[in-house]
């Protein structure tokens, strides 16, 4: 009978573990999936903010500042992923004009401030679009 006892105890005891685990579980699950659908406007916000920094310091003419800041947006813009279609688009031609940037910066090219401000224009656009 003692075994008995243990048995339907110990299935007594798993069954009250798994209805307070199980619930638990499911909204962790549920919240790790909501984070997960917020990623890639967050990514867009950081990007946004790297590019709007090179443009405040290109604006202020400090080029190095500029510079580094325009190196770490160009990185974030290619790490970026799940964005939609037009987003996607609008980065890759944002992307191809980072030699060209860098470059300019680099030289202190003071031509450097209506290249930074077109891209940030444009990526204020896609980023209202995405609703970010």
């Amino acid at each position: 009978m003692n075994r008995k006892k243990l048995g339907v105890s110990a299935a007594v005891l798993f069954g009250v573990f798994l209805a307070g685990f199980l619930p638990e579980y499911v909204r962790a699950n549920r919240l790790e999936q909501r984070l997960e659908a917020t990623r890639p406007a967050q990514q867009l916000c950081l990007a946004r903010s790297m590019l709007g920094m090179t443009f405040l310091q290109t604006s202020m003419q400090n080029y190095g500042k500029a510079r580094d800041f325009a190196a770490s947006f160009f990185e974030q813009a290619r790490s970026m992923t799940g964005q939609p279609p037009e987003v996607d688009q609008t980065l890759k031609h944002i992307l191809s004009q980072r030699d060209e940037v860098i470059a300019r910066l680099a030289r202190a090219d003071p031509s450097s401030y209506g290249l930074v401000q077109h891209l940030y224009q444009s990526l204020l656009q896609i980023s209202g679009k995405a609703g970010t």
